[in-house]
């Protein structure tokens, strides 16, 4: 039950509702206690005013001769102040008084005219009010009021206060828990949002009021969130689906040959061709596994390069000059063109790229066809380009070539696994660059890479 009520109290909704709730109790304590200190100071400044109203009027009575002979007549007189409980003494030239009037009070707290301040708040059934008067001829008159009338009425007053605070008090913890409620309903809303999420329900997004205050802008971070989740979804999918797609033939061939090789083991040729499908097979297999790992990395911003500055054109001719042979073999011209380009990029990744290039220059161009290779500068960039003779690409799939595994016709594709093209682009993107596809001056397919210069 402890921990229940541990658990209760450290609740957010719980704590803000008892926050407000004690602000508006203490509010609540300081008008309440301010309106009673103003009905004390009003009931205490409206018995000095009849006290001194009492007083003046025996003064105007003294200065009458006759009547300050006759104390008789004077007692007669003042029966209404007497009868209102205040008591009035006069003296004459020493302490002692010369009569009074009324019962002059024997006990309690004597108050000065008119108090300001808390202290009027603090008074007792036997305090009394006091205040004196000094008339021509040495004539002193002193009054006395008790506040045991109004002390008794402020005790009322005080009461019904405290039973208006009260019902206050409970109006501010019901209205306190009605405003967390109201303030934490769209929280509440977006947290149920987040629960309905899972792997087979993520384009559920959080709902937003338009308001633009921060469960809005919470809303729309976390749906930019699960916005990257889904995405990240998506592919694992489709790089799931294409991998089992891509490893599934070479799979089978794997198969096929080991189990003719199975059957017919007694011919030690055909044995070593089987050997060599399979080893051809696996490295296949192999390039493939690294190709999907590196451009996984690249993806997932694993891949960070290490920048400097080189030459575009050397690096480029270099490159070229590596694939004369095969070029060679196949009776294609390739060629290099260009002036100098100093880049800021990652000369291992940046040749990965152009390799990739290259190769796919090199498996589209027929026998006696012709590579291009140019580099340029443009503006804070330079740009290298590669064209070659073959079929070329259709328009429309400018962008299509340029996702995994997509290869437009299998039978031009070769043993290519669709994923030079990506890999290329991925590459240049990480370096702050890119490759598109552009027109060229050749008749197949011309592809762009840019890179910033140095």
């Amino acid at each position: 039950m402890r921990s229940e009520w541990r658990a209760t109290v450290l609740r957010t909704d719980v704590r803000l509702a008892l926050l407000i709730t004690v602000l508006l109790g203490l509010f609540l304590a300081v008008a309440f206690f301010s309106l009673y200190s103003f009905a004390a100071e009003e009931a205490v400044e409206s018995a000095d005013l009849r006290l001194e109203r009492e007083i003046r009027a025996l003064a105007e009575l003294l200065e009458q001769k006759d009547l300050a002979e006759n104390p008789t007549l004077l007692r007669l007189t003042a029966n209404r102040a007497v009868e209102e409980g205040i008591a009035l003494r006069v003296y004459r030239h020493s302490d002692t008084p010369l009569f009074t009037l009324g019962q002059w009070p024997a006990s309690g707290r004597a108050i000065g005219l008119r108090p300001r301040g808390a202290e009027t708040v603090l008074y007792d059934s036997s305090d009394y009010i006091v205040h004196s008067r000094t008339l021509d001829g040495g004539i002193r008159i002193s009054g006395a009021g008790r506040l045991d009338a109004y002390i008794y009425e402020l005790r009322e007053i005080r009461n019904r206060l405290l039973a208006w605070y009260a019902l206050a008090l409970l109006g501010a913890l019901a209205t306190a828990v009605v405003s967390v409620r109201m303030a934490f309903h769209p929280l509440l809303r977006t947290t149920q949002a987040v629960e309905a999420v899972d792997e087979s329900n993520l384009a559920q997004r959080l709902p937003v009021r338009g308001a633009g205050d921060e469960i809005d802008r919470h809303a729309h971070a976390v749906n930019r969130v699960l916005q990257r989740l889904q995405n990240s979804f998506e592919r694992m999918r489709a790089f799931t689906g294409d991998v089992a797609h891509e490893l599934r033939t070479p799979v089978n061939r794997i198969l096929n040959v080991s189990d003719v090789a199975l059957l017919d083991s007694s011919d030690p040729e055909r044995l070593r061709r089987a050997l060599q499908t399979l080893r051809e097979t696996g490295e296949s297999m192999q390039l493939l596994v690294y190709s999907l790992l590196l451009l996984a990395r690249g993806e997932e911003g694993q891949l960070v390069p290490e920048t400097s500055s080189f030459d575009l054109g050397d690096a480029s001719r270099r490159m070229v000059e590596l694939y004369r042979p095969m070029c060679e073999e196949k009776n294609i011209r390739i060629e290099h063109s260009g002036s100098p380009a100093r880049v800021l990029a990652d000369p291992a990744l940046t040749e990965r790229s152009l390799a990739n290039l290259l190769d796919n220059a090199f498996r589209h161009t027929p026998d006696g066809g012709t590579i291009s290779v140019s580099v340029t500068q443009s503006g804070s960039y330079a740009t290298l380009i590669v064209a070659d003779s073959g079929t070329g690409v259709p328009v429309d799939c400018a962008e299509l070539i340029f996702k995994r595994f997509v290869r437009l016709d299998p039978a031009r594709s070769g043993r290519g696994a669709g994923l030079g093209l990506p890999i290329a682009r991925m590459l240049a993107r990480i370096q702050r660059g890119d490759i598109r596809m552009v027109p060229g001056r050749l008749p197949g397919a011309a592809f762009e890479l840019r890179l910033p210069l140095a």
